[in-house]
């Protein structure tokens, strides 16, 4: 996602440069109708790419994606440490379900991640491709 907003935004850039240097003084020698069609185009495929990322909320849904992928860490490490106390009868049933319920709530935020990756919408709801 993040890659996905850097291009954008450096689209709007280039397409901005392009649409400023070129074309505007290109319309001061020609000023036919085609002309400014396409400089109107470019503008507004300058502006379309810049907005793009901020409506679909890509740049925050990917520093959320990071903090998120943090957390995973830890508590992977944590159920880790819990399935070895699990299995020599030495952990708490308390501290086993607080561990649960930390991932589930990891778990949580991630769903309610938007936007959320197709493919990875598709690996959880497979039923959806039919």
């Amino acid at each position: 996602m993040q890659r996905r907003a850097d291009g954008y935004a450096i689209a709007a850039a280039f397409l901005s440069t392009v649409t400023s240097l070129t074309f505007w003084g290109f319309l001061n020698v020609a000023n036919s109708w085609w002309a400014q069609t396409i400089a109107s185009a470019a503008a507004f495929a300058a502006a379309a790419a810049a907005i793009i990322p901020r409506v679909k909320n890509y740049s925050e849904a990917a520093g959320k994606a990071r903090q998120l992928a943090t957390q995973y860490g830890t508590i992977k490490g944590r159920l880790t440490d819990a399935q070895v106390w699990s299995a020599a009868n030495v952990a708490d049933d308390t501290a086993l379900r607080q561990v649960v319920e930390d991932f589930e709530a990891i778990k949580s935020s991630k769903d309610a991640l938007v936007p959320y990756p197709k493919r990875y919408i598709d690996e959880r709801h497979p039923e959806a491709k039919e």
